[in-house]
């Protein structure tokens, strides 16, 4: 009957519109409705069916598309990351653009178990996971959020030169700080070189092997280049420059929750390969 088809008619665009608005890892590799859009902070997204220890299944394209504000950045921390790991990371992989689709910039493709993963997009990012026919591992599970400064939803780069510093600098950083500077080459004939004028972080307990308050340097496959903390090394200018070929740089600095020091200061530019 007439009031029975539409019964059932409004009940499958209630599931319809209900599924398409779970960013739960499944629908987000559906083609009909992939990506998924979000734009709420503290949205959770995943691989598909993730629990944390049985594997993601294979052939699989996944689609996030995050909408942020005017002024905010978009971010997401994962709490646990671990697909299968290769070459450039082209087998499993998670690519993070900046933007709303994969026209804007690729800022980094991420595989293998990561630790500790944070990535930031910009004002908007869109993220695809891609799983091949071979081996898989556990999966991935972030937390969407949005902020307004490298300590808050990251900062990127894309220019040819300029500077960047712990919060507060020169004065004491905030403890429990995660941020983040992510430097993007205008093209693949250029990589970044990062010189600090001034690094002073709280120093590691060299008995217990601890370390405290640290910068990381975090190539665009997520594998860290290098680590550095205390009074950095000796030079009286410190100078880091990124593998030729590796096509972008995080800067990451951590503090834990007491003790903290004057910070750093550094200036940036791209350099011919």
């Amino acid at each position: 009957t007439p009031s029975m088809l539409l019964t059932i008619l409004s009940a499958l665009v209630l599931t319809l519109g209900a599924d398409a608005a779970r960013p739960d890892g499944t629908i987000a590799c559906d083609p009909a409705l992939r990506p998924v859009e979000i734009t709420t902070a503290g949205t959770v997204i995943s691989t598909p069916g993730y629990d944390g220890t049985n594997p993601y299944p294979a052939d699989q394209t996944c689609e996030y598309r995050i909408v942020g504000q005017a002024g905010l950045n978009a971010l997401v921390s994962f709490s646990s990351f671990f697909l299968e790991e290769c070459i450039d990371c082209n087998c499993d992989r998670l690519e993070v653009y900046s933007g709303q689709d994969d026209t804007g910039t690729l800022v980094g493709r991420y595989c293998g178990n990561q630790d500790t993963l944070s990535v930031a997009g910009g004002q908007d990012a869109f993220l695809r996971f891609v799983s091949d026919a071979s081996s898989s591992g556990t999966g991935f599970q972030g937390t969407v959020g949005f902020g307004d400064s490298a300590c808050s939803g990251g900062q990127i780069y894309t220019g040819f030169n300029g500077t960047f510093n712990s919060p507060n600098f020169p004065n004491t950083y905030p403890n429990d700080a995660v941020c983040s500077w992510t430097f993007i080459p205008p093209s693949a004939d250029y990589r970044v070189e990062i010189s600090f004028n001034s690094f002073d972080l709280e120093d590691s307990c060299t008995g217990f092997g601890t370390i405290y308050d640290y910068v990381d340097m975090i190539g665009g496959d997520g594998n860290r280049l290098g680590r550095w903390w205390g009074a950095g090394p000796s030079d009286p200018e410190f100078k880091f420059t990124n593998y030729a070929g590796d096509d972008r740089v995080v800067v990451e600095f951590t503090s834990d929750f007491t003790i903290g020091s004057g910070g750093f200061s550094a200036n940036w530019q791209f350099v011919p390969i």
